[in-house]
């Protein structure tokens, strides 16, 4: 099943500015070279000056976190205003390659997504990770309740969203929210490499993704 993004759009308006040649000409330089646009920029920079912080600086102060935080531990493989894309290999037949994509929404209640996504066309394999995918839904519905999840061959979207009864949560900065984030990330990643491990015997490999669930709940100071 997939859904669609909900959320309200952060609203923007057009405004008129008088600026000098030289200020703007600065501004599409530098906007050129950070990949957006003088719009984009003019908004980050006032913003900045003002204190505000806009959704596009929460993402990218929670995205830089989480990189800072999973630093050596995966390979990175892209990076966009709002998207993450890291990878790593797994123990098995000609150690294939998943993908970890985070993306972060710019608004509504979700905080954002990750995507999973194995790279091999080893049928085996496929299902392994399918029932990894079906059982770690199973694992979390079981103690975190209702979960949004997406399925596809090859492929899994976890979504994230902060729990209304952390109290913690609306306390945190945004340097620790992507530490969570981060943290959420090595667990799926600790129980997808070790149920592969233990793939042959089921009852194992169903043990082993419960304790390393139960273990991020007993560590987690905020759940997502």
């Amino acid at each position: 099943m997939y859904w669609k993004k909900g959320g309200i759009p952060v609203k923007k308006n057009n405004y008129s500015l008088m600026l000098s040649e030289g200020v703007v000409n600065a501004i599409d330089a530098e906007a050129a070279r950070l990949g957006t646009n003088r719009s984009a920029l003019i908004n980050r920079i006032l913003a900045e000056y003002v204190s505000y912080v806009t959704p596009e600086m929460r993402i990218r102060q929670i995205l830089c976190s989480v990189r800072e935080t999973l630093d050596g531990a995966f390979r990175r493989d892209g990076e966009g205003e709002n998207i993450l894309c890291m990878t790593t290999a797994l123990s098995y037949r000609y150690n294939p390659t998943v993908r970890y994509a985070l993306e972060l929404y710019r608004s509504g209640e979700s905080l954002g997504e990750i995507r999973v996504s194995m790279r091999t066309k080893n049928p085996l394999l496929l299902e392994i990770f399918a029932d990894f995918c079906a059982h770690f839904a199973a694992v979390e519905k079981r103690y975190m309740g209702k979960g949004e999840y997406g399925f596809g061959e090859g492929r899994f979207i976890r979504v994230l969203r902060l729990r209304k009864n952390d109290g913690i949560a609306d306390m945190m900065t945004l340097e620790e929210l992507g530490g969570y984030v981060a943290h959420y990330i090595s667990m799926l990643d600790r129980a997808l490499k070790l149920y592969c491990r233990y793939a042959a015997d089921i009852a194992e490999a169903l043990s082993v993704l419960d304790g390393v669930y139960r273990k991020y709940l007993s560590e987690a100071t905020v759940l997502l």
